[in-house]
This record gives structure tokens, sequence and C-alpha cells, in this order.
């Protein structure tokens, strides 16, 4: 009935492959909805939650009033996703010739797609010994785990150092795994508990360690970045460095500069290159909040993440592809390391290049973004050319490095062969120089 509904119709985009939003009535008993807020709505014999994309007067709708749908119910008191990433979906949309829905939910996190709060519990993990249940100490309960498990009596003495708990994510971070807490509470010497978020105050980030001294190359980068950030307007730069040339160093004193003003930082790396080492590299330079956001997250984990990128609560963001799609409450500066790999290109669903959307992403925001590389793609090279891509050279090894030796091996002359224990033979695909060279290096206890 006409009178039990405000005048607007809410366009809600929802996660099915056809058409880029639907409208609906807006009932009264409901507030009007906001642009960036969920819904839960009818679609078809299902409820969906999607997001408003848009409020339009009634005589507007492409669709007999007679023919819609009222709204079941607003689950968010406030947008959840601001004007920017509004405007980014739909350029995503537009772009990459995807349905509007379906880039959003690409966007949000699996748990936001389904409807759920977006402040979870989080779980966190204590000693037994953290609340007096003990009389043993501390090096009496490590003793209890056999001295081959390593991990575990690592993960155990942090925990012992933190009566309050540490939260699983950050335990994660530490190098723990999900086996590792599991046998460590069946054993009776941690226990589980969680708790809700609180409202994020993080502190300014400092440096733990001085920078280290630049060369000349260095310096000039740096400066060319710096100047840049400081210019308020969008920059694209392409540090094109050779392998050893430290372009992690030049992104660090970047990344100081930034976060001294008060703003966020997103390094994007390649799948691949997302090791608990890469946390501990920026880890060991800066006293800030870091965030992981990689592939092997829970959904929870996941959606604490993209609630602390949000919020600003995350102060350094390390992330995949994915993580260049997040909400951020002030983003300074980002910066995408192997920028050539071919891991920032998605092949399913929505098919996006992470290096072209953060560009855009930049733009948006009237920000810096810096492409590291020692092999820029084709692609790159011809944004240099193109004027789009200002182009930084660091042409020589840092420091004491030294430069790497190549030698390039004639594939036509053939593949070694391998004898296995069964009796059987299979190619190896790689050449005899290579498989001589490897055994040379195995032998004397090296890494390949």
């Amino acid at each position: 009935m006409p009178h039990l509904h405000h005048d607007s119709l809410a366009q809600v985009a929802l996660a099915v492959p056809v058409g880029d939003f639907f409208d609906y009535l807006c009932p009264r008993h409901l507030p009007l909805p906001q642009v960036g807020m969920r819904v839960l709505v009818p679609f078809g014999r299902r409820l969906l939650a999607g997001i408003v994309v848009g409020l339009i007067d009634r005589a507007d709708s492409q669709v007999p009033i007679a023919k819609l749908k009222p709204i079941e119910q607003i689950l968010d008191d406030a947008p959840i996703i601001g004007d920017e990433l509004v405007r980014l979906a739909q350029w995503l949309s537009h772009y990459y010739h995807h349905p509007l829905g379906d880039v959003y939910s690409v966007m949000l996190p699996t748990l936001i797609n389904q409807g759920k709060a977006i402040t979870q519990p989080i779980r966190h993990y204590r000693s037994v010994l953290s609340d007096g249940a003990s009389d043993a100490t501390a090096d009496d309960i490590i003793a209890r785990l056999p001295k081959t498990a390593k991990k575990q009596r690592a993960i155990l003495q942090t925990l012992i150092e933190h009566p309050h708990g540490i939260s699983q994510t950050t335990l994660m971070s530490l190098g723990a795994t999900r086996q590792v807490l599991t046998t460590l509470q069946d054993k009776g010497l941690i226990e589980p508990f969680d708790t809700l978020p609180q409202p994020p105050m993080p502190s300014p980030a400092t440096l733990k360690h001085p920078a280290l001294t630049l060369n000349d190359e260095q310096a000039q980068a740096l400066d060319a970045i710096t100047d840049a950030c400081d210019g308020g307007q969008y920059q694209a730069l392409l540090l094109d460095g050779v392998t050893g040339s430290g372009k992690t160093e030049v992104y660090l004193q970047a990344m100081a500069h930034t976060l001294a003003q008060g703003k966020q930082v997103l390094i994007l790396v390649p799948e691949i290159g997302l090791t608990p080492q890469t946390r501990a590299r920026f880890g060991d330079r800066f006293d800030a909040n870091i965030c992981v956001l990689h592939s092997n997250l829970t959904d929870s984990e996941r959606l604490i993440g993209w609630h602390d990128c949000q919020t600003g609560a995350a102060q350094i963001i390390i992330g995949t592809r994915s993580s260049v799609l997040y909400p951020f409450d002030h983003l300074g500066l980002i910066i995408i390391d192997e920028a050539h790999d071919t891991s920032y290109k998605q092949q399913d669903h929505l098919r996006y290049h992470a290096c072209d959307v953060a560009m855009v992403r930049a733009m948006f925001a009237k920000i810096v973004v810096v492409l590291g590389t020692a092999t820029p793609s084709l692609e790159q090279m011809k944004l240099v050319q193109d004027g789009k891509l200002h182009r930084l050279m660091l042409t020589r090894r840092a420091g004491d490095a030294k430069a790497v030796r190549y030698q390039l091996v004639d594939m036509r002359l053939g593949t070694q062969h391998t004898m296995h224990t069964d009796g059987k033979s299979s190619d190896s695909t790689l050449s005899p120089v290579t498989v001589r060279e490897i055994r040379a290096r195995l032998d004397k206890g090296e890494q390949v």
C-alpha cells in the first residue's frame, strides 16, 4: 500500500550475476536507509544482504510500483562503505564489465556479505600460568613440552610473558599455526577466551631503529617520493631498481615520512612473498599497529582486518592483491612490491589487476603510489612512455651487496633424465648444468 512506504526507493546491489542493482520499497516502519548501508531484501525465494547504492524518487523507477517488494531489514546503523569505495566499485564495474553487486561481493569480506555484524568477538589465548591456576614456574611448564617442539615452546613462552593474553591473529603472525595452538590447548597449557574489540586508539607510529644511510640514487628516489606525498596530489612512481639496490630501505623511509603525518600505508606484496619475515622486516623498524592480510585468514580474521583498516586502527597494512579493495580511514601512501608479479592479476570472478586498481585508488584519494620492481612489465614501460608513470632508477647495489652473477643456459642442448628407486626414469626438465650447480649447493648445506 502506498501510504505504508517512504517516497523514495532504494537501489540495492546484490551478489547475483545479472543486473547492477534492483529497486526496493522503503517501509515506513524502518528508517530511510543511506547509501553504503547493508539491507536484507527478498530476491526470488531467498533473503539476500545487499548494499544500498542509491535512493531515487518512486516516479523514476523502470518497474511498476505494484511489482516492487519492500526491504525486510536494515543491517547497519551507519554506512559501512564511504563515497570513495562506492566510486571505486562503480569504476571496477564499468572498467572490467562486471555486475555491480558482484563487485561488492568481491570487495567485502564473506561475513559482511552474509549480513553478519561488523564487530565480531576476537579469539585470544593465554597461558594457564597467567591466571594463577598453577604453582608451577614458567620453566617447569615449558619443560613439559618435547625439546623438538620448538614452535610450541616459543609460543608458550610468549604467552607466559603476556599474562593478559594475545589475539590469535597476532600469534599467527608470530609463526603460530592452528595445530600448535590446538596442541597446547589439548595439553592444558593454554586456554582460549573471546573479547569484543575496543574502539581503536593507536598511538602515533614511531621508529624502533634508526634508518640506514642511503646512497645518492636512493636519496634522490626518496626525495622524489616524499616531495610527491607532500604535494597532496595523485602521483604514480615506478621505482626501477636492480636486485639488491635497496628498494626496501627507500620504502621504509618513505613510510616513516607518511606515518609521521598520522596516515596509513598500504604495502601490496605477491602471495608468495607474504611470510612472517615480511612482517618482521617492517615490525623491526616501526613501533606501529601492523595488519597482515592474505588468503589463509579465517573469515573472522579477515573481517577484523577489514574493520581495523576502516577505523584507522591499522597503521601499516601488508596484504595481497585483494587488500587494495579495502576501506581506509586516512590512507597516505600505497607501495606495490615486485610490481611485475603475475599474482597481482585476479583470474576469476571480478578479473582485475591490483596495480591498475591501486593507481585508480590513489588517483581518487589524491595520494602517491609507488611500484617497485627490478623487472618492469611491458605495460608499466608503456605507462612510463605515456607520462602516466614517473620512473626512478636505482642502478647500483646498496651497501656491501655483491653483484649477482648470471649464466645463460642453452636448453636446446637437452635436459637431464632422473632414475627413480622403482627403476623408472623421468625428465627433470632441468639442464645438466643446472642440476650440477644445485647438487653443489646442497652438498654445502645451502638452499636453492
